[in-house]
């Protein structure tokens, strides 16, 4: 609609005396910082997990030329990882393809080269010359781009990677100026952490305070009273661009928590929630440079009978800074219009009153556009997954998404990505996926689905001590538990051996293991468990009719130690690899 708008204008002019007259301040050097667009892969630094030849490096992927070109060896599980040297903040990624591309490939991050996080998995069901994916100006160092399945018979194939980010450029200028106005930029990535100030609920005793928590001393920590509910609070002292938040926990750490935020510290708004199925010595959660000022972790569930303990907070992100804007500052002298007897002859206009009609547009709130793209699925029980789809006219738009499980909001405000929702009961389930805009949702998608399960099985394996007969290439069974699908053991012997020490005979229910690739898999394997690591008794042989990824074997024993035995060649002679061993209780 529109409103019209009247107001009066008042003119006041004597003819005789009109001065004016402009005044510029002292000269001044201003810092601001200028933000540019740069594609950061042309800094990385290049690793592969295996070249055709060595004209076919990794290197070539960032050379900046379309006429050379990386390319693996010819199986599937191969990526390239792309080191920018610092974390900067990574808009997209484009990569492109040679003919042998990825039917499907995962692109993963990290911060530290250790901890990584699935970004996305992309599935194409045709040949594309290339292919670009959002990053959201995630805060990272690492890029990852693993093929999970080739095209081909030949390896992948890439020609150039691009990772475009932003950039921020210092500039000095010098300008004649009186400073009226301010804008804003904003800091390179940093910490905000370290100058922030903590208060807590609860301190388990004083040399346990919240400052403890971003000292940046991994020797000293923040510890809760003894009971749930406990949170610590981070006060960033002004609007920042948060990225995302890093937690060092100690042992006592939380099972579930969740991550809010507020402006104004009155107003809060829940990030995530997070459930912990095992202790991890830290966890990273993604802020989608948010503008936040104050960060909440809260301790719904302790792990322990004691509080909740942290030794470090990290916050990475931006400051927003204020950089002066050059104005000219114009002063007018209007004499008074009364009536002026001077030697000379004056003449007094008189005082006029001038309707001025202006209009202004006012337009209704911009509705939503629908979800595209959504799929949900159960990929295992106690588990619902689910993504939907972006494009361009959607990311601009600036919309986000709530997602609801039985009307109970699971996700709040989120950007298009993967998801995976916990603790939702078994049984029938409807979820709906709403887009989200100027505080209106989009009537959204619906699915029904059914999940299913028991109480979640708890993987015995992880962190315990594996060791292997043969290492091929620096990859160590240790990769095996760490439950990080990215990390893999890999041997190159005939029939090499797997032992897992569990640390105490625990009851083991089932058994999993997720092979590197057809390739890389046995045609058979065999079985067996120990209480002292010398006595073995064998639990399965495994005869396979071909070269699965995954295989399932029912244990029900009770043991400290499993061993497994590969028994006839993989497609590869003795050329062996997987992902992770799991044992369920």
């Amino acid at each position: 609609m529109k409103i019209t708008v009247k107001k009066l204008v008042t003119f006041a002019l004597t003819a005789a005396v009109v001065a004016t007259s402009i005044t510029t301040g002292p000269t001044i050097k201003a810092n601001a910082a200028r933000t540019i667009g740069m594609d950061y892969a042309k800094i990385a630094t290049v690793t592969t997990s295996s070249n055709e030849s060595d004209e076919l490096s990794g290197q070539n992927a960032i050379d900046g030329t379309m006429t050379t070109r990386w390319s693996s060896a010819f199986r599937d599980g191969e990526w390239i990882q792309l080191d920018f040297g610092k974390i900067v903040e990574i808009g997209g990624i484009t990569i492109h393809w040679e003919a042998a591309y990825a039917k499907s490939f995962s692109i993963v991050w990290s911060q530290d080269g250790t901890t990584w996080n699935t970004a996305l998995t992309h599935n194409c069901s045709y040949y594309s010359p290339e292919t670009t994916d959002m990053f959201y100006n995630r805060p990272v160092r690492y890029i990852r781009i693993i093929c999970n399945q080739r095209a081909t018979q030949y390896g992948v194939s890439i020609h150039e990677i691009e990772a475009c980010g932003n950039a921020y450029i210092d500039e000095t200028t010098t300008e004649e100026e009186t400073t009226t106005a301010q804008s804003t930029a904003t800091s390179e990535v940093m910490n905000l952490a370290q100058d922030a100030t903590a208060t807590a609920t609860s301190i388990e005793g004083t040399e346990y305070a919240a400052s403890k928590a971003i000292d940046g001393d991994m020797n000293t920590r923040w510890s809760s009273s003894f009971r749930d509910a406990q949170s610590i609070t981070l006060d960033l002292g002004s609007i920042c661009n948060v990225g995302s938040v890093k937690i060092f926990w100690e042992a006592a750490y939380a099972k579930k928590y969740t991550i809010s935020w507020s402006q104004d510290g009155t107003t809060w708004n829940v990030a995530l929630t997070k459930t912990l199925s095992s202790y991890s010595p830290d966890t990273v959660d993604m802020f989608y440079n948010r503008p936040v000022r104050y960060i909440m972790i809260t301790s719904n569930q302790r792990a322990t009978e004691y509080g909740t303990s942290i030794y470090e907070i990290e916050v990475l992100g931006t400051k927003q800074i204020p950089t002066p804007q050059p104005t000219t500052e114009v002063t007018t002298c209007v004499v008074p219009t009364t009536e002026v007897t001077t030697a000379v002859e004056t003449t007094t206009v008189a005082e006029t009153t001038t309707e001025e009609e202006t209009t202004t547009e006012v337009t209704a709130p911009v509705a939503p556009l629908e979800v595209i793209g959504a799929v949900v699925s159960t990929p295992r029980d106690n588990t619902v997954a689910v993504v939907w789809g972006q494009d361009a006219e959607r990311l601009n738009s600036g919309c986000k998404y709530n997602v609801y499980v039985n009307g109970v909001k699971k996700l709040d405000n989120v950007v298009c990505n993967y998801y995976e929702l916990t603790d939702l009961g078994i049984g029938n389930a409807q979820v709906v996926i709403k887009s989200v805009l100027n505080n209106v949702e989009s009537e959204g998608v619906k699915f029904d689905v059914t999940v299913t399960g028991e109480q979640a099985a708890n993987n015995v394996a992880f962190g315990a001590t594996a060791t292997a007969t043969n290492v091929f290439d620096g990859n160590e069974a240790s990769n095996l538990v760490d439950s990080d699908p990215y990390t893999v053991w890999r041997a190159m012997q005939m029939f090499p051996q797997v032992t897992v020490d569990l640390g105490t005979a625990q009851y083991v229910k089932s058994m999993e293991i997720s092979w590197l690739g057809d390739y890389d898999a046995p045609k058979g394997f065999s079985f067996y468990y120990s209480n002292d690591g010398e006595n073995w008794t064998m639990l399965t042989n495994v005869d396979k009719m071909n070269y699965q990824t995954l295989d399932t074997v029912s244990v029900n024993v009770e043991a400290r130690y499993f061993l497994f035995s590969m028994g006839r060649y993989s497609n590869l002679a003795h050329f062996y690899g997987a992902r992770d061993i799991k044992l369920f209780n």
